[in-house]
């Protein structure tokens, strides 16, 4: 185990957790945004690997948890009952980690998979084996489970409130976006990266210094654009769309249209379509204004393109993206997760067995029918019932989880988004049928430090 240059400020953030639930629920939703760090890292059989902070900071999140229930003194009154989304979500946990064990074994030499560590425009197929990759996919279903779980009993029993994961995530992308100008300003004028520190999860591959037509592309606190695109567009239906901050929605916007990256291109034109649709009839008011001003932005980043790059750019990432290398690649590795599915017979391959471009073909390619209509039923219900939440709170979940999901079905493969379990977990703890559990927690409920209530 080796610390890395990351650990120091996990730690601080370790420190402000444990002083109460709310305030590890807002170091969660900024660390979220962290996914390219680590705090350490574990080398085993030649292997590098690290973690995602928001997955360390999930313990302090268990202790949270430990905490109230120990200061409970009417456990007997407390009914955390089971919930639609949750059920789904443990059948979709279960099924996943148990394909990763079994899959890669019953399948093995059989079945032809395109390997996550594998380039998509490799375009070579391999034939299917167990390997280490499984193990630790499967560790981040279970995290995923135990991270969703832990943020929504800290809300059904109002130990935590919603508006400070809110909050901690507008802080998390408010700090990534800046740090995503600064990347692309210190490619320009020669200043230093601070890769050790953003960049030091080395069990991962980072996409640093990648161009589009001679521009830097932002990856910021990613691995690569598509990644922080995704976030991105979360974050920007959460706090412009639906919380309507003007300054930070400004930032995200134009970090989005100076990423090169087409998920920013494409996500954009898919989340305003969305928020238009829920919102223009009842908050007419409101969009229009927003939605011009919106406009406006692409407006002048299309003209920016036409001069600078006489419309290269837009033809590159948008008119032709499935012309070229990179779209065609995309295309074909989707394809070729639709050929494990039927070669497994709809079972998958198991998880961190294959890849593909876009979060649906990869699940059907791991995790097989089962597990892709599990998954698609918990995020139905989760955006239903965030829907139904009709204040600018409740709209605004609604407005991020959108994005987010935008973005896994264009071009992010990874189900591994703590931003969106977390989310998730406080739409899920807000329906009314938990209103009544938050009613019966104790008014300073938290857990007991060093004798003194946190």
């Amino acid at each position: 185990m080796y610390p890395t240059a990351f650990l120091p400020f996990f730690l601080v953030l370790v420190l402000i957790s444990l002083r109460s639930a709310n305030a590890w629920a807002a170091c969660m939703g900024a660390v979220a945004f962290f996914q390219a760090a680590s705090p350490i890292l574990l080398v085993a059989g030649g292997r590098i690997s690290g973690i995602a902070p928001a997955y360390g900071l999930m313990f302090v999140g268990l202790w949270h948890v430990y905490g109230h229930l120990f200061a409970r003194r009417d456990l007997d009154r407390l009914r955390l009952t089971g919930s639609t989304e949750t059920t789904l979500l443990i059948l979709f946990a279960l099924v996943a980690i148990a394909g990763a064990l079994l899959f890669p074994r019953l399948f093995q030499g059989i079945v032809q998979v395109l390997p996550p560590r594998e380039g998509l425009d490799s375009g070579f197929t391999y034939p299917l084996k167990p390997s280490g990759t499984n193990y630790i996919q499967a560790f981040y279903i279970a995290c995923i489970l135990m991270l969703y779980a832990t943020t929504r009993y800290l809300c059904a029993v109002g130990v935590v409130s919603r508006d400070r994961i809110v909050a901690g995530v507008a802080i998390g992308a408010a700090i990534s976006v800046s740090l995503g100008f600064y990347q692309v300003a210190a490619f320009y004028l020669g200043l230093p990266w601070p890769a050790a520190v953003i960049n030091s999860n080395l069990g991962l591959p980072h996409l640093l210094d990648q161009t589009a037509l001679g521009l830097k592309r932002m990856s910021a606190t990613f691995l690569e654009p598509s990644q922080m695109s995704a976030h991105f567009l979360g974050a920007l239906g959460l706090v412009a769309l639906g919380l309507r901050r003007k300054l930070l929605g400004g930032l995200l916007l134009v970090a989005l249209l100076l990423s090169t990256s087409s998920t920013a291109y494409f996500g954009l034109a898919l989340l305003l379509l969305a928020w238009v649709g829920f919102d223009l009839t009842a908050r007419a008011r409101v969009v229009l204004p927003t939605l011009l001003a919106i406009i406006a932005v692409v407006g002048v980043a299309w003209m920016l393109d036409q001069s600078l790059t006489d419309g290269r750019l837009v033809e590159s990432l948008i008119i032709g993206k499935f012309d070229q290398g990179s779209g065609a690649a995309r295309l074909n590795a989707d394809l070729t997760a639709l050929e494990t599915l039927v070669q497994t017979f709809g079972l998958g391959a198991g998880v961190g067995s294959a890849r593909a471009s876009t979060l649906p073909a990869t699940l059907l390619a791991t995790t097989g029918m089962p597990g892709f209509l599990l998954f698609a039923g918990f995020v139905f219900v989760v955006i239903r019932r965030s829907l139904r939440d009709t204040s600018d709170g409740g709209r605004a979940l609604s407005l991020a989880l959108i994005g987010l999901l935008v973005g896994w079905s264009i071009s992010v493969p990874d189900v591994n988004f703590p931003l969106f379990w977390i989310l998730a977990a406080s739409v899920g703890a807000a329906y009314p049928r938990n209103r009544q559990m938050a009613s019966v927690a104790l008014p300073q409920a938290g857990p007991v430090i060093h004798g003194a209530r946190a």
